[in-house]
């Protein structure tokens, strides 16, 4: 029952209360004898009592009224928080446009409540807002509905967030509601939010444009079938491969278009779609995979089939992408040799002989059979290759290699390690054994002559020998590194004669690490195996010009890339190589600079490190003065760094060479200052430009109370005798601006830049760093100012 009803029954009620009070009135007037009609007393009395049974009636029906209108009441309530909870935007309009009701959720779009609303013009509501072209295609469908007729369509209607409004899709229905005459009495107006699926739509499309432009595009060959294995879908690459043209192929078995061989038994392989629907899972091609072309020709080619399922899992087809590969496996074919032999011996090369290498370990480890390894690095070999010629060179190691195999057993292995060295791995050969065919094989090669153009070359080899039942239960030894280090010793007590390792060989184990260290910078000196290195100096300052320092790397022939200095510095200066590497340092640094003079220009200097035993030595001072006089580098452009270590060694001599060295206009600066106890005392004695601040105090000085009071006491040191200061191990912003705050000259580390290779630097690269560091500090000031 609706409200109108109950106010019609509420009508009908007061209209018979009325009737019943005047019935009640004239009961009274009979009763109080104002008639002598004693029949009209008689129908009064009668009276009186329908008028008790009607008041009676009356009052249930009040009641039953009172009831239906409170469960009326409560049943529009649960309607009207049933529409104000759905998710969708509801609003009911009269025929005159104007707002019966409209939910919460359509309201909440604007922040409003219905009161503010109801009664209003529908088109004049802000928050009904539409973009122009939508909002006319609501009107009509609101027309519509008026008309009787129910219309749906997708739009966007505007929404605010905040102080922000955008676009939100909706699926809206306009449908007419009819009175109980059947004729048009309002028009429910039904939103639906579609954003979310709108803009799955709109991700899907994309997906699907970017799907089907990536499959034309791609460089793989991509065929799909339905789960019979017909073709559904060929790319461009696929027809290209195939010889098939897409519109021939849909609808073949997928066989008819790619057919496949094993390339080595050239046996038809089996489709690999067809396999990959039948068992559910992704299949890739079997090595040596070739696929017959249209026209006949065979293409090498890899590729992997995956099974097309539907949301419930169910398999529709396949997809099957491949590619050509047949450059590729020719290719891999060459690189397999390369990448196992030797290109000019044909020997086994280092790489392979690693690998068998190792597993003779695990045999002698499980089998305990003897294995012996011999390393062979000719002696005098770099003599011919100097004065005859590399061509030369090559062809004496081709006769070499002929000389030694027939020494060898097929089941041993010939190898070539790199340049003049050879490794040989014998098998079931014991200790005495390998001593003795060490020792012919260095006879045959001592008793050999080599002529070139009329000059005959004797040769010798140093061979170090290893036992692997010696050393195969010693955790993580390298057999191969042992032997070498054998080697050396055999070399370093004479050259020509073999070395054989014993455990518990003092003097070999006392060589082995600093002693292959050895060999490897003389290598590396004599084939030229080092690279110029060089780190930013900047000034935390305009007034002062930013310069580098130059680092030594040695080139790792084996593994590639480079090595750090501390790896063999200290064997350099144990074993009186340093020099050599100071040398090497000073003359190619001069080169370059020689040949590239304009970034010497955009420097304020360049510093070179110099060892202890060269500023001791009057032959590296002259050696320095002729360098600067062949080169014309400018002298007041290059500093050198020595260490306190450095220059105690032989303190008169080295204030001598930098005392000379200055007066000529070079600087020098004291390195690492502040490692050493008495670092302070030297000061005075030795003529120093510049102080190179400790890196082992600079790197926490901001967590460090100790080191930022070392820093601080050492460039206040510095500045007091006229020097100026230099910040090394330079890591961060935070250790950065407190070097600034301390009135550090200089700054250098990896938060300025690392190493890079000389060759790669450019003065240009300089501004950008400095730019970054006086961002850095400006903020720093900034932050000062804005506390203060």
């Amino acid at each position: 029952m609706s409200e109108p009803n109950l106010e019609q029954l509420k009508a009908k009620l007061a209209q018979k209360e009325k009737i019943i009070n005047a019935l009640m009135r004239r009961a009274e007037i009979v009763n109080e004898g104002r008639t002598s009609d004693f029949n009209a007393f008689t129908h009064s009395v009668e009276l009186e009592k329908q008028v008790a049974i009607k008041t009676d009636q009356y009052k249930k029906a009040a009641e039953q009224l009172k009831e239906k209108s409170q469960m009326l009441k409560a049943e529009r309530g649960f309607y009207l928080n049933l529409l104000n909870n759905v998710d969708d935007y509801i609003t009911i309009i009269g025929l005159d446009n104007r707002i019966i009701f409209s939910n919460e959720r359509a309201l909440g779009v604007a922040g409003i409540s219905l009161d503010d609303v109801q009664g209003g013009y529908l088109w004049e509501q802000e928050w009904f807002n539409f973009p122009n072209a939508d909002k006319a295609l609501v009107e009509k469908s609101v027309e519509e509905a008026i008309q009787g007729k129910s219309s749906s369509r997708e739009l966007q209607i505007k929404v605010v967030e905040g102080a922000a409004e955008r676009l939100f899709w909706v699926r809206y229905a306009a449908k007419p509601l009819f009175s109980e005459d059947g004729e048009v009495s309002s028009v429910l107006i039904e939103g639906f939010a579609i954003d979310e699926q709108k803009k799955v739509e709109l991700l899907l499309l994309e997906e699907k444009e970017r799907f089907q432009t990536t499959l034309e595009s791609i460089g793989d060959a991509v065929i799909a079938t339905d789960n019979e294995c017909n073709i559904t879908y060929m790319n461009p690459v696929a027809e290209a491969l195939t010889g098939w043209r897409e519109a021939r192929a849909i609808g073949l078995p997928l066989e008819k278009v790619f057919f496949i061989i094993n390339e080595i038994t050239g046996e038809a392989a089996k489709n690999p779609a067809r396999r990959c629907i039948e068992e559910g899972r992704i299949l890739g091609l079997a090595n040596h995979t070739g696929l017959l072309h249209k026209d006949g020709h065979t293409i090498s080619i890899e590729d992997s089939a995956a099974p097309i399922r539907q949301a419930n899992g169910n398999i529709i087809g396949a997809v099957l992408v491949f590619h050509d590969v047949t450059e590729a496996r020719s290719m891999a074919k060459e690189l397999e040799f390369h990448a196992n032999y030797d290109a000019l011996t044909g020997l086994v090369n280092r790489r392979q002989f690693e690998q068998k290498l190792k597993q003779a370990m695990i045999t002698v480890r499980e089998t305990h059979h003897d294995y012996a390894l011999l390393y062979l690095d000719l002696d005098q070999f770099k003599l011919v290759n100097d004065t005859c010629g590399h061509s030369a060179g090559d062809e004496l190691l081709q006769l070499l290699v002929a000389l030694v195999k027939p020494k060898v057993r097929s089941s041993d292995v010939l190898a070539r390690l790199g340049g003049d060295e050879f490794g040989i791995l014998l098998e079931n050969c014991p200790a005495n054994k390998a001593l003795e065919i060490s020792n012919e094989i260095r006879v045959l090669i001592e008793e050999f002559r080599y002529a070139y153009e009329g000059v005959i070359f004797n040769l010798g080899v140093s061979i170090g020998v290893i036992n692997l039942m010696d050393v195969w239960d010693i955790k993580a030894v390298d057999p191969l590194k042992l032997a070498d280090t054998a080697c050396y010793a055999a070399k370093d007590a004479g050259r020509n004669r073999v070395h054989v390792y014993r455990v518990n060989d003092a003097e070999f184990e006392s060589r082995q690490g600093e002693m292959s260290w050895v060999s490897r910078i003389s290598a590396a000196l004599d084939d030229n195996h080092f690279a110029l290195f060089c780190q930013p100096i900047l000034p935390l300052t305009a007034e002062h010009e930013p310069g580098i320092e130059i680092l030594i790397r040695m080139l790792d022939k084996e593994r590639g890339g480079v090595i750090a200095p501390g790896a063999f510095l200290p064997a350099a200066e144990r074993y009186d190589l340093i020099e050599k590497l100071d040398r090497w340092v000073v003359e190619r640094t001069f080169d370059f600079f020689q040949k590239k003079p304009g970034v010497l220009d955009g420097l304020g200097y360049c510093s070179i490190n110099l060892s202890g035993h060269s500023i001791g030595s009057e032959g590296f001072l002259r050696f320095l003065q002729s360098v600067f006089i062949k080169t014309k580098v400018p002298y007041n452009k290059i500093a050198f760094e020595v260490t306190e270590t450095a220059a105690i060694q032989n303190l008169s001599f080295a204030s001598t060479f930098m005392a000379q060295m200055q007066s000529l206009g070079c600087e020098f600066f004291l390195d690492d200052f502040g490692a050493g106890m008495s670092s302070f005392a030297y000061l005075k004695q030795l003529p120093v430009n510049k102080l190179k601040i400790d890196g082992l105090f600079v790197r926490d000085i901001h967590e460090d109370a100790i080191d930022h009071a070392m820093v601080k006491s050492i460039n206040d040191v510095g500045h007091a005798v006229g020097m100026q200061t230099i910040a090394e191990f330079v890591e961060t912003d935070a250790v950065l601006k407190i070097l600034h705050q301390l009135g550090v000259d200089y700054v250098q580390g990896y938060r300025i830049s690392k190493p890079l290779a000389l060759n790669d630097f450019s003065v240009e690269s300089l501004a950008v760093m400095q730019q970054d560091i006086y961002a850095v500090l400006d903020e720093c000031s900034e932050a000062s100012r804005i506390v203060s």
